[in-house]
């Protein structure tokens, strides 16, 4: 249908995971917990620090048989270890609610490991995330056409959600200051040092209508709802923007990813007010371990059985094509989380982000919807000098 995502303001979202970043030079979670496993091993200053990683996985490593039938532990994510060590401070400083309960194992650990040794390796991997969220050099260039996109999309903007805490976007936004027309909503209004945060800096411009001609500008509107590198909190307890690297306001462990305040609320109420808003879902980098994120997703495909989703499945160019075999079990996959009302709600695309972000365009998106007889009629009967 020609029409189905082109004149509808909010039509199109897009939901980024880490995946998308990984082509910028940010590193993928799986290749952080390997460098601090090599650290580990091999580096004097993290040595020590093993036997705190070995009880940890221990404790929360996922279970696999071995070949010869006993039980190993695989390794933490990054976000598990860091969610794990700040709990374990917690508790070793007396102030975590289960305290109580666990004093005497607490009292073994501590004489085990010293509550300084856990805490100097948490402050180790903190100093390590900021390098690895933030190399020195990011290649951006393949994130000008999402920009484009933006652009191109209806009505105020394009809503781009995120669970990564990189500057993958803004730091795009800078570089290609050419495409003129195009602003960048984070909450902050004016990007500047401890700007606050603020819902009316997205409300106020959600709808271009209600702007004077002159602002009729189109946005990005970009949510970041694990938090962000470049956020931290004043005296006041307000989210502010820091010139400086924080990891303050980063959301860390698989089970807890939702705080019970704002900027993090606002951003899932708008996540589940969009998605069931939409026409068409795009998602690209996500891994799809998020529970709360996939519940969201599978209502909204269940409230509108028009509704498609497009997923940038990731495989290395030298994987591609894939056999029918493989793609139908990767549409399993996807559907077995998802759950949609029909299979036709699920499309997927196969390779890295930036092919994918090249095929964005509302040509190309509008050929996932099947078409309107009426409308087909129409512009078969109209030459294209007539349109």
């Amino acid at each position: 249908m020609r029409s189905e995502i082109r004149n509808t303001n909010g039509s199109v979202l897009v939901l980024l995971g880490a995946g998308a970043s990984i082509d910028a030079g940010v590193l993928h979670t799986s290749r952080m917990i390997s460098d601090i496993n090599n650290m580990l091993a091999n580096n004097p200053e993290w040595i020590k620090y093993r036997p705190i990683y070995k009880h940890l996985k221990s404790l929360y490593g996922k279970e696999y048989n071995s070949d010869n039938g006993s039980v190993i532990r695989g390794d933490l994510n990054i976000e598990q270890l860091v969610g794990n060590l700040t709990e374990l401070l917690l508790l070793l400083n007396g102030e975590h609610i289960l305290y109580p309960f666990f004093k005497s194992w607490i009292d073994l650990f501590q004489n085990l490991y010293g509550f300084e040794d856990v805490k100097n390796f948490r402050s180790k991997i903190e100093d390590k995330l900021k390098e690895w969220i933030v190399p020195n050099q990011l290649k951006l260039d393949y994130f000008r056409q999402l920009l484009i996109f933006a652009k191109e999309n209806s009505g105020s903007g394009l809503r781009v959600f995120t669970l990564n805490y990189d500057k993958c976007i803004e730091g795009a936004f800078q570089e290609h200051d050419d495409i003129t027309g195009l602003l960048l909503e984070r909450g902050f209004g004016k990007e500047k040092q401890n700007a606050t945060w603020n819902t009316r800096n997205f409300d106020e411009k959600n709808d271009l209508d209600s702007q004077p001609n002159a602002e009729k500008s189109k946005y990005i509107f970009l949510y970041k709802m694990h938090g962000s590198i470049d956020w931290d909190r004043n005296d006041k307890q307000e989210l502010i923007k820091t010139n400086n690297l924080s990891i303050r306001e980063l959301i860390f462990g698989t089970q807890q990813k939702v705080k019970a305040h704002d900027p993090y609320l606002y951003y899932v109420y708008q996540f589940r007010t969009s998605t069931l808003n939409a026409k068409l879902i795009i998602v690209c980098g996500y891994s799809f371990f998020d529970d709360y994120i996939n519940r969201i997703l599978h209502q909204s495909l269940l409230s509108n059985s028009d509704e498609k989703i497009l997923i940038c499945d990731y495989f290395e160019d030298s994987d591609l094509p894939l056999s029918e075999e493989r793609e139908k079990e990767r549409y399993i996959f996807y559907s077995d989380i998802l759950q949609p009302q029909n299979q036709e709600q699920i499309k997927l695309w196969f390779g890295k982000a930036p092919a994918f972000f090249e095929f964005l365009s509302m040509d190309n998106l509008e050929t996932l919807f099947p078409p309107d007889p009426e409308e087909e009629l129409f512009f078969s009967n109209t030459s294209t000098e007539e349109i």
